[in-house]
């Protein structure tokens, strides 16, 4: 099964498009924060991930929300190919195809202390070794 569920803020404002059909979409990258701090920097790291969003969800998503607000996605991730422009080399890129999404805290309203990471279950250790890991 491919399914993914990710809740993350928003990297930019989001723009609306259409194909050449008119059919709308907008193509997002959310930041999502990791659950435990980095040993180093004594902070909490976060990935970044491409998200495509098509028609009526992709003009409300537009609407509502801006760089830095809070959502929720829900759909499957897909990888594409293409070359390289300066290598000629075969790259891929992966993107998180949006079936739902729900919306979040606004832009700037987060805890006082922005290292606070959303409790995302208990046990987790500020930062695991992977000796911890049971695989």
């Amino acid at each position: 099964m491919n399914k993914i569920i990710l809740i993350g803020r928003l990297t930019k404002d989001v723009e609306l498009k259409k194909t050449q059909s008119g059919v709308e979409f907008c193509n997002f990258s959310i930041a999502v924060q990791r659950p435990y701090k980095d040993k180093a920097t004594g902070k909490y790291a976060s990935d970044f991930f491409d998200c495509v969003v098509w028609r009526q969800g992709a003009s409300i998503l537009a609407k509502y929300c801006k760089k830095g607000d809070q959502v929720a996605v829900d759909g499957w991730m897909s990888r594409d190919s293409y070359a390289d422009k300066s290598t000629g080399e075969k790259r891929y890129a992966y993107r998180v195809n949006v079936e739902k999404f729900d919306f979040g805290a606004k832009a700037g309203s987060h805890a006082a202390d922005e290292n606070t990471a959303p409790e995302y279950g208990a046990g987790y250790s500020d930062n695991p070794d992977d000796e911890e890991f049971p695989f």
